[in-house]
């Protein structure tokens, strides 16, 4: 293989004759390799036994390569001696900058690098679904405190102790063999638009917690998108219910056809506690008149939004 040092005065690749660069201590076996045109002959020779997607198929690099001539580089990962892990690059100019992209730009529907799957089988994947699962709650919270700030309320997700609660539950059932609470993401671009947080509870498949992001997309409702992927891969996975929970929303009239009536228990032993009980009774029945009453409960939703300082959308206002 060859080294490769990239001049970023306009001039195409250099590359000279170097050894493998090993990875640092930890990484016992890695090391990492980079050529410029004279490795896509040895890319091409891996990828007859890797996997990859189309836009990284040896006949998409060599012919991209051909035709348009880039100042591409490959870099290899490889295990021992031997190749595991292989990408194709093109150096393309962006205004003064110089940036490594896959070959064929936005003409590549989709990149999948090349892999040896023998290494991929004994990658880490518990480690790697702990990452996911980071990432999918780092959303979440995000999300949530973006809507209850701009909702004016309390934001219940806030507290760092919680926040600690909800990860470790999370990332316990990772280890379970049949997890019983899951994380489920709508991505799109690159960028999370919607998140679920479940209980798998029997036949019955709970969604604990939701939010979506408030961007670009918001008006194609990501929120109702992940909720048909969750209830469409509750039936495929044997599930007979997808419960929405506690909470009456326009948005789960929408799905339910089965209503579940709650009610709330409290049982004082003291006077002190039976008068704490009719205090909150009788605030559990002013929400419930409020709720049910569209015309009040509009008007306490702008009120509320109005006293944490943000617009009401124009709806509300009228």
């Amino acid at each position: 293989m060859v080294d490769a040092t990239a001049s970023f005065d306009g001039n195409r690749l250099a590359a000279t004759e170097a050894s493998s660069r090993p990875l640092p201590r930890d990484h016992a076996g890695l090391s990492i390799s980079v050529a410029s045109t004279d490795g896509l002959a040895a890319y091409a020779e891996f990828c007859r036994s890797a996997l990859f997607g189309p836009a990284q198929s040896a006949a998409w690099v060599q012919n991209w390569a051909a035709e348009t001539r880039p100042d591409l580089l490959v870099a290899t990962l490889s295990a021992e001696g031997k190749p595991v892990f292989s990408l194709a690059l093109e150096v393309a100019a962006r205004g003064p900058f110089r940036i490594a992209r896959f070959m064929g730009g936005r003409h590549a529907n989709g990149n999948f690098v090349a892999a040896d799957p023998n290494w991929l089988a004994k990658a880490d994947i518990p480690a790697l679904r702990s990452v996911l699962a980071g990432r999918l709650l780092d959303a979440f919270f995000e999300m949530k405190e973006l809507r209850f700030r701009k909702m004016g309320i309390a934001n219940v997700f806030g507290d760092a102790q919680v926040r600690g609660f909800f990860r470790a539950l999370f990332m316990q059932a990772l280890a379970e063999d049949r997890p019983s609470f899951v994380l489920h993401g709508l991505e799109v671009a690159g960028k999370l638009r919607a998140i679920t947080g479940s209980s798998r509870l029997g036949k019955r498949l709970i969604c604990e917690f939701g939010a979506i992001a408030e961007d670009d997309l918001g008006h194609a409702s990501p929120g109702d998108f992940l909720f048909f992927d969750n209830i469409q891969e509750a039936c495929e996975t044997g599930f007979e219910v997808y419960d929405f929970s506690v909470g009456d929303e326009p948005y789960k009239r929408l799905w339910c056809d089965i209503e579940t009536r709650h009610f709330e228990v409290l049982v004082p032993l003291t006077v002190k506690g039976r008068m704490l009980a009719l205090t909150l009774r009788q605030g559990a029945r002013l929400k419930a008149f409020v709720k049910n009453s569209p015309t009040i409960w509009k008007l306490t939703k702008v009120l509320r939004r109005k006293a944490a300082g943000q617009a009401a959308p124009a709806e509300e206002d009228s």
